[in-house]
């Protein structure tokens, strides 16, 4: 959200717990930040973002897993997909297949 860092978020969710909370209480704030009315403005006007950034970065526990946690244990890149990836992004990704092959835990395909 435009004009909000890590202090005036900070401050706000310390006092106030959540997005909601602190657009309901909007211009009625009990604690001090530097630039308010700007902070206000640009939250209210981003609210839809501010709602999907918040959902994007929530960590759901309702929905089921087809795999088990150890499934999902990170491997490292593996050379068949990184290879298919680099021909599909060509000079985008410009790091050597030998790079990524050190990377700790590769697997051989």
């Amino acid at each position: 959200i435009p004009r909000w860092g890590r202090k005036s978020a900070g401050t706000l969710l310390s006092r106030y717990g959540s997005i909601t909370e602190i657009l309901r209480r909007a211009g009625s704030w009990e604690v001090s930040v530097r630039g308010a009315e700007a902070l206000w403005q640009s939250l209210r006007e981003n609210a839809a973002s501010a709602r999907l950034f918040r959902e994007l970065a929530t960590l759901r526990t309702d929905v089921p897993l087809a795999e088990d946690v150890d499934a999902l244990e990170w491997r490292g890149p593996r050379p068949g997909e990184m290879r298919i990836l680099q021909t599909e992004l060509g000079e985008e990704l410009d790091v050597p297949l030998e790079e990524l092959a050190r990377i700790r835990g590769m697997r051989s395909e």
